[in-house]
């Protein structure tokens, strides 16, 4: 997510009931021996709130041991909701009663990869927004710092755009049909800024989403 485009930062974390440090270390044994279960872990958690992102930063780092730790995942999304407002998450999300989560198989969705990738909860992967037969489709607004690739464009059931395929950084979510795969490099090239070419191609995108013409 963008790091300052937020008023306030929320930050999901364990309870200090007992001394900051003393009851971090009691809840990390107790992840490390698998003892601590989904009920009691929603005992242990509160919402700690910030004022800018250098705050959030330095908060997330004394913690840095307990994000590695088994609910880690668990803790930055229930911070990511929070900071977002999930009102806000309800109001990008194109189908209302599609879930986050698949409560079956535990996938996230695409609305949720976009909105860990870009601080957005859209559902779809192409540049900007698109119209379709009357209906205003949503898409990713502006180059992201981590890119996203994905198995389904082969076989053309989507098409990526360029916010996605080019981020700022070089690092990309990969999606199958089974689950995610990260890849990075450290040449910087590979991100290069977009070329005049490469910009207008993307917004005559916008006029011919069909690609019927490009």
């Amino acid at each position: 997510m963008l790091c300052d485009s937020f008023a306030m930062y929320n930050l999901v974390c364990f309870i200090a009931v007992c001394g900051a440090e003393k009851c971090l270390v009691l809840c990390i044994a107790a992840l490390a021996a698998d003892e601590l279960g989904s009920e009691r872990f929603h005992t242990l958690i509160q919402k700690r709130t910030f004022a800018n992102g250098a705050e959030l930063k330095e908060a997330v780092l004394n913690q840095y041991s307990t994000w590695r730790n088994r609910f880690g995942v668990l803790l930055f999304l229930y911070s990511v909701i929070l900071t977002k407002g999930i009102a806000n998450i309800r109001n990008e999300i194109e189908d209302a009663a599609e879930p986050l989560i698949d409560p079956v198989y535990g996938h996230g969705s695409q609305s949720l990869i976009n909105l860990l990738l870009t601080g957005y909860a859209v559902l779809n992967v192409w540049d900007g927004d698109r119209e379709c037969s009357g209906m205003k489709l949503h898409g990713v607004r502006n180059q992201a710092a981590i890119g996203f690739l994905t198995l389904m464009e082969s076989l053309r059931y989507c098409k990526v755009g360029t916010y996605l395929k080019s981020p700022k950084f070089p690092i990309w979510i990969l999606g199958s049909e089974t689950h995610l795969t990260v890849f990075f490099a450290k040449e910087m090239s590979l991100v290069a800024p977009e070329t005049p070419w490469e910009q207008a191609r993307r917004v005559f995108q916008t006029y011919d989403p069909e690609g019927n013409l490009v």
